[in-house]
């Protein structure tokens, strides 16, 4: 690789940055959102996740401060390719992102016999890659599929990129001369020199990313960056779960006062039965802080996640101390969006006994739909209640939503 001031440092991944990395998984703007698309995995999860087929994944630091997660994954020595993946983890400048990225692949190129590297990427991720000077330019797109995942209410397309090991040597080969010429300088300056474009063995430039040929079109939708749903409201907000909060969601699913119609129904587990039930079978779920001080105030969660027919059953509940002022409705509210805008379900149902329906329902202001009574199934208080499912309708939350604007 030639010579050059370098910005940043790579160094291995370490037990010691799963937190900082775990913080960013479900903020909009975070690396990791588009790496979990919308999920909360459990910190067991998530670290399993962190090195599923993982060949190498460093961290790029500039003053001790974390800028970036580099990954190469999915190997095939057979074929000579591996996928790369780039998460910003804090605002660094371009440049300083660009040269980590820069000594990373030039660390793959040079430690391993690949001919070509591979980005899967979003178009939101696209148009950054491609937007990096220099290292940007070397990205070809191979592929568009088309409609391929679920974003922000409607379907989006997956882009495929590749760099080629001959495409980077004629790159490094440049900046070479380029430094020469400018007398072994500091090479910031050196994308304006180039003025953005590299001599590459190919001649199409409709290969090139963002310049495309007329037989490549893209859907007429606009490319703007999504409106991605906020997990803040007013007087609440919703966060992923950490071991820390496990303490709390224990407590408050055995209280006395809201026990025995959540998880347990008066059940007393051991911990390791507690957290065993809390990741079963979910999708997504948050505790419930208030915005004033950041206290944890609950938990809401998306069950039995059904992606065939379009459906989910979603569970809400609020530290018994503040039932009736309306942070439980508001907590609903923000969670209900997030799931519609973030997952294809087409109705989200409720379970519940027939004495706590009226506390909720009056809120949803008629979304609710009972459409299931099971008479006298559910035991409590010497006596039995009827059980109720009832179905909020994604076409009838969406008119609503746009009816508050």
């Amino acid at each position: 690789m030639f010579s050059r001031e370098v910005r940043v440092t790579l160094r291995p991944l370490r037990p010691q940055d799963y937190d900082d990395l775990y913080k960013v998984v479900a903020i909009r703007e975070g690396g990791f959102f588009e790496r979990f698309q919308g999920r909360t995995p459990s910190p067991e999860d998530f670290v399993r996740n962190l090195w599923a087929k993982v060949l190498v994944q460093l961290i790029a630091e500039k003053r001790g401060q974390a800028i970036s997660l580099l990954v190469a994954s999915s190997m095939s020595p057979l074929d000579g390719t591996v996928q790369v993946a780039w998460f910003p983890l804090n605002s660094g400048s371009s440049r300083d992102q660009v040269d980590a990225l820069e000594q990373f692949v030039g660390y793959l190129f040079e430690t391993w016999s690949f001919r070509k590297v591979y980005a899967d990427v979003s178009e939101q991720g696209r148009d950054k890659l491609v937007a990096l000077p220099g290292i940007g330019a070397l990205f070809r797109q191979e592929g568009c599929l088309q409609q391929h995942e679920f974003y922000d209410g409607e379907y989006r397309e997956r882009f495929i990129l590749a760099l080629f090991r001959s495409d980077w040597r004629a790159y490094e080969s440049n900046r070479a001369s380029a430094r020469d010429l400018s007398g072994g300088k500091d090479d910031s300056h050196l994308d304006a020199a180039l003025g953005g474009e590299i001599s590459l063995p190919y001649k199409s430039q409709s290969l090139r990313v963002g310049v495309l040929s007329e037989a490549e079109t893209f859907s007429p939708r606009s490319t703007a960056a999504p409106m991605l749903p906020s997990l803040a409201g007013r007087r609440v907000a919703l966060r992923p779960i950490t071991e820390r909060d496990y303490a709390f969601l224990m407590a408050l699913a055995t209280d006395e006062r809201v026990g025995y119609r959540w998880l347990f129904r008066g059940e007393t587990p051991s911990p390791e039965q507690f957290l065993t039930r809390l990741w079963q079978d979910v999708l997504v779920q948050f505790v419930v802080c208030r915005t004033a001080d950041g206290t944890a105030i609950g938990h809401v969660i998306l069950t039995r996640a059904n992606f065939r027919d379009g459906t989910g059953v979603v569970s809400v509940v609020v530290d018994p101390q503040l039932a009736g002022v309306g942070f439980g409705l508001e907590a609903s509210d923000l969670f209900f969006n997030y799931v519609f805008r973030m997952f294809n379900f087409h109705k989200l149902y409720g379970e519940t006994v027939e004495f706590n329906l009226q506390q909720f329902a009056s809120g949803l202001k008629g979304l609710l739909h009972e459409e299931a009574r099971l008479r006298e199934h559910h035991f409590c208080d010497g006596r039995y209640w009827d059980y109720m499912i009832v179905a909020v309708y994604r076409d009838e939350w969406e008119a609503a939503a746009i009816t508050k604007l």
